[in-house]
């Protein structure tokens, strides 16, 4: 693991703390491409629905494709004959 060393000031008006400066920069690093979604929540050290969340409250949108909606879709289309 690297170690990224933030001024103490922009880490305050970017969180209330570490954690929370890092999920608002995992935020800001999803929502503008060079992570992906999973990869950004990596990043801030917490869990895919928290991430989802952090990103919602920010009003980022979420595109989190589960395995559980690809088999319901893949199941609609073969009803559909498609």
């Amino acid at each position: 693991m690297s170690v990224l060393h933030v001024p103490d000031d922009l880490v305050k008006r970017l969180g209330s703390n570490n954690a929370g400066a890092l999920l608002e920069i995992a935020c800001r690093l999803y929502q503008t491409g060079p992570l992906k979604f999973d990869e950004a929540a990596r990043l801030a050290d917490v869990d895919l629905d928290a991430f989802a969340a952090a990103c919602v409250s920010r009003k980022i949108p979420v595109y989190w494709y589960r395995s559980e909606d690809l088999i319901s879709d893949l199941d609609t289309l073969k009803k559909m004959n498609l």
